[in-house]
């Protein structure tokens, strides 16, 4: 009799701990899929690539050209972040003897939503400082005359990125920049005649992608 109920013991427990241990995997999204819980309070370090350029009368005038960001931000709760935004972009003219750059160095205030276990979207605003330089060439490309604009940067954007692991996100986002110099000057161009340097500058675009560590 002691042999048999011992023997039943057992096997209930052969039987029933296999079960229970996979009931709490199942009810434990962390242990089935890691990516469950991505890291969204802390410090974000995010590094892009960019395609850039004008969007007034001028960006006629040019080829979109590239540049790399920075985005250094506390994320203070998982729909809240702040921080830095400094980078550089270009692009440059049709005749390939001009080149414009662009430079900002600003405070960032995001907002992130959650749309789910590993996708976050999110909206930005900066403000902070920047510049517009030009650089004209001759026909041996050296560098023989230029303009530099400065002032404040005002700019807003809106990314989407996705969790690769806890600490590890990609993605992309459109930027737009208005740089607000003191001046009123013209600009002569052959089609339009004299423009207004904020007609033809317009507003400074970044396109790009990114990746960010989150810690």
């Amino acid at each position: 009799m002691k042999r048999a109920f011992l023997s039943t013991i057992i096997t209930m427990v052969l039987v029933l701990f296999p079960a229970l241990s996979g009931a709490q995997v199942q009810n434990d999204p962390v242990r089935r899929n890691p990516m469950h819980s991505p890291n969204r309070v802390g410090i974000v370090n995010e590094f892009s690539g960019v395609i850039s350029g004008l969007t007034g009368k001028g960006a006629s005038d040019y080829v979109a050209g590239g540049g790399v960001y920075y985005s250094g931000l506390l994320r203070s709760s998982p729909i809240l972040a702040f921080g830095l935004h400094a980078g550089l972009s270009g692009a440059t003219s049709l005749d390939g003897y001009g080149d414009i750059i662009h430079g900002v160095v600003a405070g960032e205030g995001r907002i992130y939503l959650p749309m789910g276990p590993v996708v976050d979207i999110w909206g930005s605003v900066v403000l902070g400082v920047g510049f517009l330089q030009e650089t004209w060439s001759t026909n041996n490309y050296y560098a023989e005359d230029g303009v530099t604009r400065s002032g404040p940067v005002l700019g807003g954007g809106a990314g989407i990125g996705w969790y690769l692991g806890p600490n590890l996100s990609v993605g992309a986002y459109v930027r737009l920049y208005r740089l607000l110099w003191n001046g009123s000057d013209y600009v002569n161009t052959l089609d339009d005649g004299a423009i207004s340097e904020a007609d033809y500058y317009g507003l400074w675009w970044t396109l790009g992608g990114y990746v960010a560590l989150h810690y």
